[in-house]
């Protein structure tokens, strides 16, 4: 009698103590994952897709989209340090999405093409493969999402050789490819051929990263090579190698440096623009990006932020709006954000009616922290009331938008 209870003595402190009887855990995801049914490949295929954390938040803005091959191996990686890159200001919001497959044989089939010989019948699915990304699931993204024109091809080890041989075909709906470590071996390095052909040929503007590891005999070496003497100027590439990443460890390094120099000088900080005086000065260090960059550029939140601290700490306050004056009039898509941030400094000032005149120009409807900083100048001038309200307003729209939690503290 006294075994049976302290059994369930037991079983009871057991349950008492368990994580999932003591915490209430919420989901941290960076995506989500959904099904296409194929009528090229006839049957159902997985793809996972993760979202600009501020996608909600800007309900017109058009986002450029990133295919990575291999999802289940490479989703999560990519996802997360996208969504870094952006915070940090490095590279614009991209959608991503995941190419998935169903194990390693389908993996392997998926990204080669069919060749001769013994144990052929394990390759040959890219054709198939690529016919199903770029005419079913391209559409259904492009039908589902805010997309852009600009699309970008990844993918690592065979993936890497599935984005290269995406890069040679006529009728490729990329512009960028991220080639790391590509299995160039592969049919006893016969790509090198249909490459250098490639660079022979007349094509679309393009842009090629092409990364290796401290591997051996992938191939990756003697394709740089020929990039360097064919010089063709319709394709702009940078190659990286990383001697103490192995073929395992490299796919995060490159992926990061693939595209830090896809999206190269997309971000200027405070101390690159010391030298300049003047809104003018300014304006046209960022209207050049406009020309420079891969695809559309907007000043994004930390780069509108920084703006901010310049004109402040360089003692051009005077300046910020003849800055916004310009950027309404040539760059009308980044205005609201910087505006946001500009009535930022202001409030840090202690200048409220400057930043209640220049919220007012901007639209604060989809906006948490435009709505934040006007809550802040409201309060600063003794308007408590409508500034609790405005403040409630902005929580309760960050958490309807899903922001960050980090952007979402920061509206306490």
């Amino acid at each position: 009698m006294i075994y049976k209870k302290l059994l369930v003595l037991c079983f009871v402190l057991f349950g008492l103590l368990s994580p999932s009887a003591q915490l209430k855990a919420e989901l941290i995801a960076v995506g989500e994952s959904f099904k296409l049914q194929s009528a090229v490949l006839k049957q159902q295929r997985r793809y996972s897709v993760s979202l600009p954390s501020r996608y909600q938040a800007e309900p017109l803005r058009r986002y450029p989209v990133l295919y990575i091959i291999d999802a289940d191996f490479q989703f999560f990686h990519v996802a997360a340090t996208v969504k870094n890159l952006t915070q940090m200001g490095k590279i614009p919001p991209l959608i991503v999405v995941g190419v998935a497959t169903e194990g390693p044989d389908d993996y392997v089939k998926a990204t080669t093409w069919a060749i001769q010989g013994e144990g052929s019948e394990a390759y040959g699915g890219l054709e198939p493969m690529r016919l199903f990304v770029n005419t079913e699931l391209i559409p259904q993204i492009e039908k589902t999402y805010r997309t852009s024109a600009e699309r970008i091809l990844a993918g690592y080890s065979l993936g890497g050789l599935y984005s290269l041989y995406e890069l040679v075909q006529r009728d490729s709906p990329f512009q960028a490819y991220l080639a790391m470590s590509a299995s160039l071996w592969f049919d006893d390095y016969s790509f090198q051929k249909k490459f250098e052909r490639f660079l022979t040929e007349k094509s679309s503007s393009k842009r090629l990263f092409l990364s290796l590891a401290n591997e051996r005999g992938m191939g990756v070496t003697e394709l740089v090579a020929a990039l360097k003497q064919a010089n063709n100027p319709q394709l702009r590439w940078n190659f990286q190698q990383f001697p103490d990443e192995t073929h395992y460890s490299t796919a995060l390094p490159a992926l990061y440096a693939g595209l830090s120099y896809l999206y190269k000088d997309y971000f200027t900080d405070a101390v690159q623009m010391l030298a300049l005086k003047g809104a003018d000065a300014v304006f046209q260090l960022f209207a050049q990006k406009q020309q420079q960059q891969f695809g559309a550029y907007q000043i994004d939140w930390l780069q509108a932020y920084t703006l901010g601290k310049f004109f402040v700490g360089t003692d051009q306050v005077d300046e910020m709006p003849k800055f916004l004056a310009l950027l309404k009039q040539q760059q009308p898509a980044s205005f609201n954000e910087v505006s946001i941030q500009f009535a930022k400094m202001y409030n840090k000032l202690k200048q409220p009616q400057q930043a209640l005149d220049l919220l007012a120009q901007a639209d604060l409807t989809h906006s948490a922290e435009g709505l934040k900083q006007k809550s802040d100048a409201l309060k600063a001038v003794g308007q408590t009331e409508q500034a609790a309200e405005l403040l409630k307003q902005a929580q309760h729209l960050a958490k309807q938008q899903q922001l960050d939690l980090w952007q979402q503290m920061e509206l306490r």
